[in-house]
This record gives structure tokens, C-alpha cells and sequence, in this order.
């Protein structure tokens, strides 16, 4: 029997690769939230999205795990679906959300996208469909539930949103 030795350190080698990167993270202590941050980062992976997310999020959770999830979810949806209508080198989703001064969270979230927007006087709109759209209207009403503010902008590269809030 013939055994090609280089054929199979190359196969154990992808394979390690391919274990290496499906590795679920554990983000946070919250089982509900660590699931929907494995959820888009795993979206974003398939994707060929670059990311670099550093989550810190008060343990026990101080806030209502469903605001938590809706400020979260519609951040990394925005943001992996801005990313999708790039070239795949151009393609990156940076994400922290940390404590600071001990009662404040703070989250920044920057994306690549093509530059294409819709503004109006009164914010941002849908490129996905017509109106305002559903997903910054509710990152900035959690924010503001918590004595908080949401912060959006963006530069012909780039899409930001800034969200501070007590906790």
C-alpha cells in the first residue's frame, strides 16, 4: 500500500485550519446574547468578513437581556449586510462594547460598505427597502430607555454607530 504522506498532512492540516475557526467564542456569560454574537460572527466568517469584536458586558446582565439583544442584533446585522455589497478583500466589521466608569457601556461599531446611503432631514433610511427602517430606530430607543444616546455617522467608506447607555 502506497501512502502519500504530504497528500495527508495537507488534508489534517485544512482540517485543523477549518476546526480552528469554527471554535465557538464565548463572548459573554449571558447564554441567549453569547448565542446571537456566535450567530453573526459566524455569519460574518461565511461571508469573508474580517472581524475584530472585544465584548465586555456587565455579569450578571444590569439590563434587559431583550433590548440587549435587539441593540446587538440590529448592530451586526447593519453592519454584515453593509459588508456584503463589497468586494471580499474590502469587507471588515470591528465591534467593542466595554464598562467603563462602572455603571456606562459603551459600544462603537465600524463597517466597511460601498458608500451608498439614504438620509434625510430625520436620519437615515432603509437601502434595503423604502423608509426609515426599522434597525437604527431601535439601537437609538434602547439607548435612550437606559439614559443613554446613539450616535450614527458615516464617511464615504466607512458606517459608524456610537451607542452609550447606563447599565
Amino acid at each position: 500500500m502506497v501512502c502519500d504522506l504530504d497528500s495527508i498532512r495537507s488534508h489534517l492540516s485544512e482540517y485543523g485550519q477549518r476546526l480552528a475557526d469554527s471554535v465557538s467564542v464565548n463572548y459573554c456569560s449571558n447564554a441567549a446574547l453569547n448565542a446571537l454574537f456566535g450567530y453573526y460572527h459566524e455569519m460574518a466568517y461565511t461571508e469573508n468578513i474580517k472581524t475584530d469584536w472585544k465584548i465586555e458586558l456587565p455579569e450578571p446582565l444590569t439590563v434587559s437581556e431583550l433590548d440587549m439583544a435587539a441593540l446587538f442584533g440590529n448592530i451586526m446585522e447593519n453592519a454584515i449586510s453593509a459588508c456584503d455589497a463589497l468586494t471580499e478583500g474590502e469587507r471588515y466589521f470591528n465591534l467593542t462594547a466595554e464598562i467603563r466608569y462602572g455603571n456606562s457601556l459603551y459600544v462603537v461599531s465600524t463597517n466597511s460598505f460601498d458608500g451608498k446611503i439614504k438620509k434625510g432631514k430625520d436620519g437615515y433610511y432603509s437601502t434595503k427597502h423604502g423608509g426609515r427602517g426599522t434597525g437604527l430606530i431601535s439601537i437609538t430607543a434602547v439607548a435612550e430607555k437606559y439614559g443613554g444616546s446613539a450616535q450614527v455617522h458615516n464617511n464615504d467608506k466607512e458606517f459608524f454607530v456610537d451607542v452609550v447607555m447606563k447599565i
